[in-house]
Order: structure tokens, then C-alpha cells, then sequence
């Protein structure tokens, strides 16, 4: 029986570009979210892949990989990177006017060949830990499929809804009159 070596640990800078390879935005794979998302009009449900960053782009990118708010973390499986995520440390204002540090998980992938492994929650234990060590208590993220994230405690925050109106078929109800106060 042969024994596999799995390790989860930060990524170092001489490994920053292996781990961008293994993210969907930079390996041309299909990220199942329209880029960006938030306005893709495109006739298809999601835009077709792009292609692989080239090593140019992904030498710029991990210095970026690299920032002080920004902490990846990898999964190695017999040395080799397979896996990877990371948080951005971030501020949210709660209830009470209050703002609180925030670990938002962003870049997460692990190659095909390695999920259904328990990559991905060691990496996630692993950013939550290191979050709780920089003094920020709550994680958010903005996932294109949620139902991965239930596992580990995220849920749905806000509910959002998007309408797209042609201004040829529409028209004001009600003129605004100038005279008119707010309350």
C-alpha cells in the first residue's frame, strides 16, 4: 500500500506560480461564473474559457500573490501543488455601526485529479486558523457554487435579484415636479 503525503501549508513566493496554475482564472478552465458576473450578456449561460495565463502574467501575478492582505494557502500532495485558496484580510460594518476584520476566501481550486480528498477543507481549516491569529473572527465569500460552502459554515447573507429593463420599453409613471419635498 503505498502512502500519500498531504500537506496544507502558506505558499511561499518562489511556489506563487504553481499555485496560480491550479486557479480556474489563470489555468483557462472554465470557472463556472460568467466574467464578470455581474453583467455577462452573452446569448450562453457562461462565457467560453479563456486561455491559460501566459508565464509573463503569471510571473506579474505572484508578486501580487504575495501582498501582506493576502494570504494563500496550498495543498501538496507528494510534493506537488494541487490545490489551493487563500483570504483577503477585509473590514465589514455589522449591526451597530460596528466594523470587524473579515477573512474573505477568495482563489480556490483543486486540480480534477485530486478533489473528493479532503484538500479543500484542510485549506480552509488552515485560512480560518491563520484568520482567527490576525484577529478576524468572522469569513465571508461569493461563491458560483454555494452549495460547496454549506460544509463549513457559510450560508446565504443576501438575497440579490437583477433586472435588466430596454429603455425603449419603458417610461416614467409620474412626472417629477420640482416642487416636490423628500421626507
Amino acid at each position: 500500500m503505498r502512502i500519500v503525503k498531504i500537506e496544507i501549508r502558506p505558499v511561499e513566493r518562489s511556489e506563487a506560480v504553481e499555485y496560480l496554475k491550479v486557479l480556474p482564472y489563470a489555468n483557462g478552465l472554465p470557472n463556472w461564473e460568467p466574467a464578470p458576473a455581474s453583467w455577462h450578456g452573452g446569448p450562453e449561460a457562461w462565457p467560453p474559457p479563456r486561455k491559460p495565463a501566459t508565464e509573463q502574467q503569471l510571473e506579474a501575478w505572484a508578486d501580487e500573490v504575495m501582498d501582506v492582505h493576502f494570504h494563500p494557502q496550498a495543498a501538496f500532495v507528494d510534493g506537488k501543488l494541487v490545490g489551493g485558496s487563500a483570504m483577503l484580510s477585509l473590514a465589514i460594518t455589522v449591526p451597530g455601526m460596528r466594523v470587524v476584520p473579515l477573512g474573505g476566501v477568495t482563489a480556490t481550486g483543486v486540480i480534477a485529479t485530486h478533489r473528493r480528498r479532503g484538500l479543500l477543507r484542510g485549506m480552509m481549516q488552515a485560512m480560518f486558523e491563520e484568520a482567527l491569529d490576525r484577529g478576524e473572527p468572522l469569513a465571508a465569500l461569493s461563491a458560483s457554487e454555494g452549495g460547496i460552502y454549506g460544509r463549513f459554515g457559510f450560508s446565504p447573507a443576501t438575497m440579490r435579484a437583477r433586472w435588466e429593463l430596454d429603455r425603449s420599453d419603458s417610461r416614467f409613471i409620474d412626472p417629477v415636479s420640482s416642487t416636490c419635498r423628500a421626507p
